[in-house]
C-alpha cells in the first residue's frame, strides 16, 4: 500500500481474477454508464439487473463506481473462463435491453445510446476494475462503496461517499462485499436459465397464402400461425397492410389489428379482396406478427390475373 502511495496512485483498478487461477474469474461484472444527469437512471436499471439475477439464481452486489457509474457484481465459482463470463454477460445485457429498451442499451457510440449503457464487455481477459472501496480523483476524492439494495434509493448520488463515508459504513455494517469472494456460485446453472428465457421469449410465424394467382376480386385466403419453438400456439397481435404498387389499399388497411391464439384467418365476408384496378399488377400483404416482445415481418405478393 505504502508502494502505491509513493507512485501516486489514486485508483485501485484490480482484475477479476486471483493470481493464483488468473484465468478463472471470480465475478461476473454489469458496468452501468450512464447518460449526462442519468444517474437516477442507472440506478433504476442496477434494480432491472438485479431482479433478472433473481431470475437466474445468482446473488447480485452493487457498488457505486466512484466515478459516473455503478457496478453489479455476480459472484461465482472459480471454474468459468472470461470467454464463458463474456458470452454470459453479453446475453444477459441483450435481454436487458430488449425487455427495457429506452432505459437499457448495449450500444457502444454514446452518439447513438439510448438510456443506460450496460457494457458486458468489461468481462474480458485482462480487464480490470476500480475496487471496493478503491479513491477516485474526482473533485472531493469519492470512493467506490457497496451498498445495500435498499439503500439503492433515486436520490443517491457519486459524490456522497467521500473518504470518511466508508470508513464509517465499514466500522458500523462490516465489510458488504465479502460475500463476492466468500459466497459464490455457479454460473452454468445461471446460463443454463438463460437459455430458458432466451426459448421462452422466441417464436416463429408463418405465413400460408395461394400458390396460384387468384382472380381479381376474389378472397385472398391468408392464414398465419404463431407458435413457440417448440411448435405449441401462442397468443400474437397481428397488424396488417395491403398494398397497391406501394400504397395501401382495400379492406386489410394501415395498422388493423387482431389478437389471435395459436393462427389467424380472415373470416367468412372479410376475406382481403384485390381491388380492380390491380389487375396485372403487383398487390402485396404485410403482417407484423407481435408477441413476447419480438416482432417478426411477414410478407407476400402476387400479380393477380
Amino acid at each position: 500500500m505504502l508502494f502505491m502511495v509513493q507512485n501516486n496512485c489514486i485508483d485501485m483498478n484490480a482484475w477479476y481474477s486471483r493470481v493464483d487461477k488468473p484465468h478463472r474469474p471470480d465475478f461476473v461484472l454489469f458496468d452501468l454508464d450512464p447518460p449526462d444527469d442519468g444517474f437516477a437512471l442507472a440506478i433504476e436499471v442496477a434494480h432491472l439487473i438485479r431482479e433478472l439475477l433473481d431470475e437466474l439464481e445468482l446473488p447480485g452486489y452493487v457498488k457505486t463506481s466512484g466515478a459516473d457509474g455503478i457496478h453489479v457484481v455476480a459472484p461465482i465459482t472459480r471454474r468459468s473462463t472470461f470467454e464463458q463470463t463474456y458470452h454470459f454477460a453479453e446475453r444477459a445485457s441483450r435481454l436487458l435491453e430488449e425487455r427495457h429498451a429506452g432505459k437499457v442499451t448495449t450500444e457502444w457510440l454514446k452518439k447513438k445510446r439510448e438510456g443506460v449503457l450496460v457494457d458486458h464487455r468489461q468481462n474480458g481477459w485482462g480487464k480490470t476494475i476500480a475496487s471496493v472501496y478503491s479513491v477516485r480523483p474526482k473533485p472531493g476524492a469519492p470512493v467506490s462503496t457497496p451498498l445495500r439494495w435498499e439503500e439503492l434509493t433515486a436520490d443517491v448520488r457519486p459524490g456522497d461517499f467521500t473518504m470518511e463515508v466508508p470508513l464509517r459504513r465499514v466500522a458500523e455494517h462490516g465489510d458488504l462485499f465479502s460475500p463476492v469472494l466468500e459466497e459464490p456460485r455457479p454460473l452454468a446453472p445461471a446460463q443454463r436459465a438463460l437459455d430458458a428465457i432466451a426459448l421462452a421469449a422466441a417464436f416463429k410465424a408463418t405465413l400460408s397464402a395461394p400458390t396460384h394467382r387468384p382472380h381479381v376480386n376474389r378472397p385472398w385466403p391468408i392464414t398465419i400461425h404463431a407458435a413457440d419453438l417448440g411448435g405449441h400456439p401462442i397468443r400474437a397481435r397481428l397488424t396488417m397492410r395491403l398494398l397497391y404498387n406501394g400504397i395501401a389499399v382495400g379492406k386489410v388497411d394501415n395498422g388493423r389489428v387482431y389478437t389471435f391464439v395459436g393462427s389467424w384467418r380472415e373470416k367468412k365476408g372479410e376475406e382481403i379482396e384485390y381491388p380492380s384496378a390491380s389487375r396485372g399488377q403487383t398487390l402485396t400483404f404485410q403482417a407484423l406478427v407481435t408477441a413476447r416482445g419480438r416482432t417478426i415481418k411477414l410478407s407476400y405478393w402476387v400479380r393477380p390475373r
